[in-house]
């Protein structure tokens, strides 16, 4: 899908009617200054709690009991 491509002196003209647009659709527009993309603006999207549950599951590995005390002898010491 190719993104809506606006040059930033017509988003400057029409930058309410735009945001509008991407309100509505959630279609991100990307602004250009001489031709090349310079922003990207698209809807914003809150996170619950449950999606950032979701994005650390499976990122912490447990290497053993984590409610024992911990001795010194349990300390690596790096050289």
């Amino acid at each position: 899908m190719e993104l809506e491509k606006i040059p930033k002196n017509k988003f400057k003209a029409q930058a309410l009617e735009i945001m509008r647009r991407i309100e509505n659709t959630g279609k991100p527009v990307v602004i250009t200054s001489n031709g090349q993309p310079s922003l990207k603006i698209i809807r914003f999207e809150p996170k619950t709690p449950m999606d950032v549950v979701k994005e650390l599951q499976g990122s912490v590995e447990i290497l053993g009991d984590i409610v024992k005390p911990v001795g010194e002898d349990d300390w690596e010491v790096l050289k």
